[in-house]
């Protein structure tokens, strides 16, 4: 799911609530509540506070994109898969957008990658 929402994201700068249903779902496989309920606000708060401030240049897609997989990893992969993507996009970023003026980031296909190597690297 990571790679289709990414994809969307990417060509769309949408991200469809459907999608994002599959993937908070597959927090019930190994489901824990008070991991999957920590992983879910951790950085669902904080990302949603720079969505307002940031005044449209990270989506609310973003937000409930990384909401849902925070319920999948847990608290720690949900940290450390943000600072995986955030990093990446830091990265990538004058590559990508070097003489592009943008006004909204396509940040899924980063977060989904930051996502699969927390799940991957066990954080």
């Amino acid at each position: 799911m990571l790679i289709v929402i990414g994809y969307s994201d990417a060509k769309t700068h949408v991200i469809p609530d459907w999608l994002l249903i599959p993937t908070a779902l597959a927090g019930l496989i190994q489901f824990q509540f008070i991991p999957s309920l920590q992983g879910l606000f951790v950085v669902f708060l904080p990302l949603l506070l720079v969505a307002k401030l940031s005044k449209g240049r990270l989506g609310g897609g973003d937000v409930k994109l990384m909401a849902a997989n925070g319920f999948v990893l847990g608290p720690a992969g949900a940290v450390g898969g943000t600072i995986i993507g955030l990093g990446m996009f830091l990265i990538l970023y004058p590559i990508c957008y070097r003489k592009e003026e943008t006004k909204a980031y396509a940040m899924a296909p980063y977060f989904g990658i930051g996502c699969f190597l927390a799940y991957v690297l066990k954080f």
